[in-house]
């Protein structure tokens, strides 16, 4: 009888621990709001991309970031979304160049995106430079 009720325990003990390690621990609190970054990766076949390591873009609510890797390197050009000023998008028969501009600085450019993610990347950071505003505008009343 004592050896089922150790293996109980153990048994609660290991899901309670596999729960925790999963996201499901009494710890962790997210905003309501919170949004996952999203990753577009151009084309491997693109001059501006690599065919072992394409560039790819993340639009997050608080940055955007191009990721151009390589066998012993990453070159990441970082601009906040506060700081984009501009989204360009040059659109050809199945792939599309996107420039992003900031406020002072190089801009990002990549090219070989999809037309979709291309249209994505631009509605995202409009959406997070709109949800900027609001959260300023928030704060300035309060």
């Amino acid at each position: 009888m004592r050896k089922l009720s150790n293996l109980f325990m153990l048994s609660v003990l290991c899901f309670a621990l596999s729960a925790f390690a999963q996201g499901g621990g009494a710890r962790e609190r997210k905003c309501p709001d919170a949004r996952q970054a999203e990753v577009f990766t151009a084309s491997r076949l693109t001059q501006d991309s690599s065919f072992w390591f394409p560039t790819s873009i993340v639009v997050s609510p608080l940055r955007v970031s191009r990721v151009k890797s390589g066998w012993f390197s990453n070159d990441v050009k970082r601009i906040t979304i506060s700081k984009v000023s501009s989204v360009q998008i040059t659109s050809h028969f199945l792939l599309a160049d996107v420039r992003i501009e900031s406020a002072g600085g190089e801009p990002l450019i990549i090219q070989g995106l999809s037309n979709a993610d291309a249209k994505r990347i631009d509605h995202l950071i409009a959406l997070y430079q709109q949800d900027e505003g609001c959260r300023l505008m928030d704060r300035a009343s309060r």
